[in-house]
């Protein structure tokens, strides 16, 4: 726990007294047992099997991440706002186990593996296309915090016992950087009713445990489908929204020591696939400014002996945008 407060405050410190401005928060949990639609026993509890965390977007921004833009706390003082800058800070935890649970090392197997990261940049928005340039630090290993939060999980559900751990993909520091844009391909109306967006996406990211890309699509249909990150005035934001979700995306992944190891128990034991699909769908409502989220993921072998589809779901509780 006092690894994840440290992370907590290095990712929140740097926005300083500043920052009071909320635009949005998201807190998430990922995990494999909410597979709603099938029963409970058949649910799996492996490879990507949980995740938690948050994400936090400020209007305001310091002055030095601002390429000579002003921060969206000052343009939006003075509407119409054009291009602006907020600050995105994140912090998430990542499980993964083998797909046939050993206490050993089996080759064939993905090694158990925990990753704790924390990100920090700017975010360049306009109605219609958002930039985002981050610095991710975090780290692997029995510090990440994985181990614990799944042993005591499990001991709480009276689930079966995690046998690998002492063999999980071994403590490293993390740090690089990632780069994401988003562009609307709907009409941009912020403050109008809308039965539909969709918007298209690409990422790269480079840390010295993980390197590739991703390129996808995600619409949004429904009553009051909001904009995926301009905020609403007001009185729009009073209106009840309700929304179906459907995306799909592709990953090239040029390293990831998270399925490959880092150390002699967990090097070689699988081969990862150099790309891998999803697609995801879901559903989501809100108030007020207040949402709740499903998502139901599949994702295709990352590598090669893993399940032909690997699926999960994700509950996200929104203040804010969504």
């Amino acid at each position: 726990m006092r690894y994840h407060l440290a992370a907590a405050l290095f990712v929140l410190a740097p926005l300083g007294s500043g920052a009071q401005e909320m635009a949005s928060l998201r807190m998430q949990v990922d995990n494999d047992w909410f597979d709603f639609w099938q029963r409970s026993v058949d649910r799996p509890d492996e490879n990507y099997t949980a995740g938690q965390g948050f994400r936090l977007v400020f209007d305001a921004a310091p002055k030095w991440m601002r390429f000579g833009q002003p921060s969206c706390a000052t343009a939006r003082r003075s509407p119409p706002a054009g291009t602006c800058v907020q600050t995105l800070t994140s912090l998430m935890q990542y499980i993964w186990n083998p797909t046939h649970d050993s206490p050993m090392p089996v080759p064939g197997e993905r090694p158990y593996a925990g990753l704790l990261i924390g990100e920090f940049g700017p975010q360049l928005v306009k109605p219609k296309i958002l930039h985002a340039l981050t610095l991710r630090f975090g780290t692997t290993g029995k510090i990440s915090g994985a181990e614990a939060a799944q042993k005591a999980f499990h001991r709480w559900a009276d689930l079966r016992r995690p046998q690998g751990w002492d063999y999980q993909v071994k403590a490293q520091p993390v740090v690089g950087a990632a780069y994401g844009v988003q562009y609307l391909l709907t009409p941009a109306r912020a403050g109008r009713r809308t039965a539909a967006t969709v918007v298209a996406s690409g990422s790269a990211v480079a840390t010295n445990i993980q390197s590739g890309a991703n390129a996808g699509f995600e619409i949004r249909a429904g009553h009051n489908a909001p904009h995926p990150w301009m905020p609403t005035s007001p009185s729009d934001r009073r209106r009840f929204r309700a929304y179906a979700i459907l995306g799909a995306n592709e990953s090239w992944v040029a390293q990831n020591l998270l399925i490959e190891g880092n150390s002699s128990f967990t090097r070689g034991l699988v081969a990862k696939k150099p790309l891998v699909f999803e697609s995801i769908w879901g559903f989501a409502a809100g108030v007020g400014g207040y949402f709740v989220e499903y998502r139901a993921v599949s994702m295709s072998r990352d590598y090669t002996t893993a399940p032909s589809w690997h699926r999960w779901g994700t509950i996200s509780v929104i203040v804010g945008t969504p």
